[in-house]
């Protein structure tokens, strides 16, 4: 009965012993701290705010025009509008303009990706002849991942990585706008 008694008050002491050396801490904050080696601890509660993540927009791999290996969810922070098209897509070319026309109207509010999913007909021969500026690359896996199989495929996400919206075939430059409008 003694030795019980004494197992239960030494299981206490250990554990008042346990939460006295590791404070509660509120949600979203930080020990910046350190222990000693005699067990001293120097700990300061910083609060931090929450790592961002990336939201519902299918993440996926892209190199750019200069070899460069890039991902959708690195523009975490910043609206972001993905068009996927081909050099052999009339409704792509004609689209271009007006894709050009909003990127320069709203250059630094949002990133744009223009990602060819051919690499047939040369698409950085096609996007430099007709001075079009904007960042572009080649892509399959992310078309895929969005599943429609038709081009132009547009995607409109927000700064926080979730899709807002997605338009299928081209667009004026005034529906342009307004999608563009949702991420801003």
């Amino acid at each position: 009965m003694i030795s019980k008694a004494l197992s239960v008050t030494a299981g206490l002491i250990l554990l008042l012993a346990a939460v006295a050396c590791n404070p509660t801490e509120d949600a979203g904050s930080t020990n910046s701290g350190t222990a000693s080696a005699t067990g001293t601890s120097t700990a300061t509660n910083t609060t931090t705010p929450p790592a961002a993540t990336w939201g519902n927009a299918p993440d996926f791999s892209y190199t750019t025009f200069d070899g460069q290996q890039k991902k959708l969810s690195q523009h975490l922070g910043k609206p972001v509008v993905v068009n996927f098209w081909a050099v052999s897509c009339p409704p792509c070319k004609h689209e271009m303009p007006v894709l050009q026309a909003v990127y320069d109207k709203h250059r630094g509010d949002f990133d744009v990706l223009i990602l060819a999913v051919d690499p047939n007909g040369d698409p950085q021969g096609y996007l430099k002849e007709n001075g079009f500026t904007m960042p572009a690359g080649l892509d399959m896996s992310g078309f895929q991942q969005y599943g429609t199989g038709s081009i132009p495929l547009t995607l409109f996400i927000d700064r926080n990585g979730n899709k807002v919206d997605t338009k299928l075939g081209g667009m004026s430059e005034s529906e342009f706008e307004g999608l563009v409008g949702k991420i801003l």
